[in-house]
């Protein structure tokens, strides 16, 4: 069962039954709830293993009614979903989709667990195939249908298709009858998809629809003052920005998870307007908080490293720089400030050693220009006389284009072509075998280009 949505609701705390009396007479619908209730209340504290031993046991008391059996298959589903036995978790949902018995709510929810389901195993398709089916599912309720558009629109902003993830929001918008806490959520999810889309004012718009709903749980608070915030930060109203990011940084009740993110965003926020004392404040207070994400702390001791930089304290640079790259060795952008730090200090070979470390590890070319060519530039500007940093810049190309990168540009390169004469590569008279040839041909000049490169330094 996810947080987003109930498919038993039993009570609580109701218990098993036990009674002489209610054995003779054979279960009752009582004795079901309960049963089904103390499997949910283990699944709730995280007994995941004794949560399904006891939906296991309910569809095999005899004369069970379908639909109990039902309801518990489903979210022994959920259970396993939970512990990450996702095959079992699929064959449990799959079991009540495929169930000519099965009641609607419960095909419903199977079908929207499915979905998350496909979700985690990167099968995007598939989930959008079970959203699809949940919104056109016969008697299904217009809130499971809200939650199928919901669901369907995140997939789809996710694989980028953020137009399309749009009209999914649009559509729950323009349900009537619905709760508000679907409007919320609609509008919620529309604004990342507009600010995806870089639609920047409609994303603000979306958020502050958002925030004019009543009876708003603290951490939707949070989260929408944050969304906004980086909204109005890409429209460049930075003052508006460190407003929602300060709102959040001071609200009780949130969890430190949240506080660490928004002190993160000010403070890259306040290094973006190169405010670097503050900028470096908020890095530091982030920092100390043991809930703060792993990728946050990556980014924070990296950016600590750049303001170092920035300030010409270079040792202290080095030593924020070391302590992101014992967590992620390869972070081709803090190599790069890690390069250019020991350009400045003199250390010309072991800079030019490490930008041979970094440089391949960029995504992209043009990645790779902003990170390593353009902040080189900017040196050089202050000054001229920078030993290696011209070398670093005459070389950077052919450093990234080796092996793999060699072979994906080739491939980008091809499609570059191919859109040129619109799309039309099919009529191309260039066999595939001969593309292979030269992508082939490319990665191994790249390599001995490299191995040249590596030699003479």
């Amino acid at each position: 069962m996810s947080d987003d949505h109930q498919k038993n609701e039993s009570p609580e705390n109701e218990a098993k039954q036990t009674d002489e009396e209610s054995r003779l007479a054979g279960p009752s619908d009582n004795f079901y709830q309960g049963r089904l209730s103390y499997a949910a209340a283990l699944a709730e504290r995280g007994e995941f293993d004794k949560s399904i031993e006891e939906y296991t046991a309910i569809t095999e008391i005899p004369d069970a009614p379908v639909d109990l059996i039902i309801i518990a298959i489903n979210n022994r589903g959920s259970a396993k979903m939970s512990s990450d036995d996702l095959e079992g978790a699929l064959k449990d949902f799959t079991m009540v989709i495929d169930s000519a018995r099965a009641p609607t709510d419960q095909k419903a929810w199977a079908l929207l667990d499915r979905a998350t389901l496909m979700n985690r195993c990167e099968r995007y398709q598939d989930a959008v195939d079970d959203h699809t089916a949940l919104i056109k599912l016969e008697d299904a309720t217009i809130e499971q249908q809200a939650w199928g558009y919901l669901e369907r629109g995140t997939t789809f902003d996710f694989l980028g298709s953020h137009e399309t993830a749009i009209r999914d929001f649009t559509t729950v918008l323009a349900m009537a009858d619905l709760p508000e806490e679907f409007r919320v959520r609609a509008h919620r999810h529309r604004g990342c998809a507009y600010g995806n889309a870089s639609y920047h004012e409609k994303a603000v718009g979306d958020f502050r629809d958002a925030l004019q709903y009543d009876g708003l749980h603290p951490w939707q608070l949070a989260d929408l003052h944050r969304n906004l915030g980086m909204a109005l930060q890409d429209l460049k109203d930075f003052d508006g920005a460190e407003a929602e990011f300060s709102a959040v940084i001071e609200m009780e009740e949130i969890s430190e998870e949240e506080r660490a993110e928004c002190l993160f965003r000010r403070g890259f926020l306040f290094q973006e307007q190169k405010k670097d004392g503050p900028a470096g404040e908020d890095f530091r207070a982030m920092l100390a908080i043991d809930e703060a994400r792993v990728e946050l702390r990556i980014a924070a001791n990296g950016n600590l490293g750049w303001l170092s930089y920035r300030g010409g304290r270079y040792e202290e640079s080095l030593e924020h720089s070391r302590q992101a790259l014992e967590i992620d060795p390869d972070r081709s952008w803090i190599l790069s400030n890690v390069g250019l730090v020991l350009l400045h200090m003199g250390k010309t070979e072991d800079a030019i050693a490490t930008y041979k470390r970094a440089i391949p590890l960029f995504p992209d070319l043009e990645t790779m220009n902003y990170h390593v060519i353009e902040d080189i530039k900017d040196a050089l500007m202050i000054n001229p006389d920078l030993k290696g940093a011209r070398e670093v810049i005459e070389k950077a190309n052919e450093i990234w284009m080796t092996g793999e990168n060699a072979c994906k540009h080739a491939a980008a390169e091809q499609l570059s072509a191919e859109a040129a004469v619109g799309g039309n590569a099919s009529k191309s008279t260039v066999s595939p075998g001969f593309v292979l040839f030269i992508v082939l041909l490319l990665a191994s000049l790249a390599g001995l280009a490299i191995g040249i490169l590596l030699s003479n330094n």
